[in-house]
């Protein structure tokens, strides 16, 4: 609660919120009474419910893409829940890997998260990862163009693509026309190491 009023304060008008995990805003530690109050809270601060940020990663394991397929329909339906006109994209990476050992495995896992996506009526939103196998805009694009579906976009996030002889022209013509959600935030170099600020 202090949390989404001190950013109202400060002026911000939209938020994602963090629903994996241990995090306060798991749909499984949110009752109905409290998904009912941040509904009103946001409302009543005036923030936009931009994402939530699932952080799904797919899988070989069949057990494991079951989990990940309930945390997509959980997330969806929290989605739905906190902003029933304008339901917030579910955003998320993908996780490890060499690419050119998983990129199939990414491709396939996406069909169905793509289904339950068109099924729940809400965007489910890429986002290519500077330490991630999906790292470039253009591995982002091969993966949506091998799914096809309006419910599976990208995000665009210049900070994963900074500061790796990638410029903001470039990256933005191959990710725009799969684009749902831009994230906006600064790249720092500490001690030889690039990370987020």
């Amino acid at each position: 609660k202090d949390a989404l009023k001190l950013l109202s304060e400060i002026g911000y008008k939209g938020i994602e919120l963090v629903v994996w995990g241990t995090w306060d805003t798991a749909p499984e530690r949110l009752t109905a009474e409290m998904r009912e109050e941040l509904r009103r809270q946001l409302d009543g601060d005036g923030l936009i419910l931009t994402a939530l940020m699932a952080n799904l990663q797919p899988s070989s394991d069949s057990d494991q893409q079951r989990k990940n397929a309930d945390a997509l329909k959980a997330s969806a339906q929290l989605a739905h829940e906190l902003s029933p006109e304008k339901p917030p994209v579910i955003e998320t990476t993908l996780g490890g890997g060499e690419w050119p050992d998983v990129k199939d495995l990414f491709a396939d896992r996406m069909h169905a998260w793509a289904d339950i996506a068109q099924s729940a009526r809400t965007v489910i939103a890429i986002k290519p990862h500077r330490m991630n196998a999906m790292d470039r805009p253009a591995k982002g694009a091969w993966l949506l163009s091998q799914v096809e579906s309006e419910w599976l976009r990208m995000v665009y996030d210049y900070s994963h693509y900074d500061q790796r002889n990638m410029t903001m022209e470039d990256t933005l013509a191959i990710s725009l026309p799969y684009t749902d959600f831009v994230a906006i935030k600064d790249t720092v170099t500490v001690d030889g190491k690039v990370g987020f600020a």
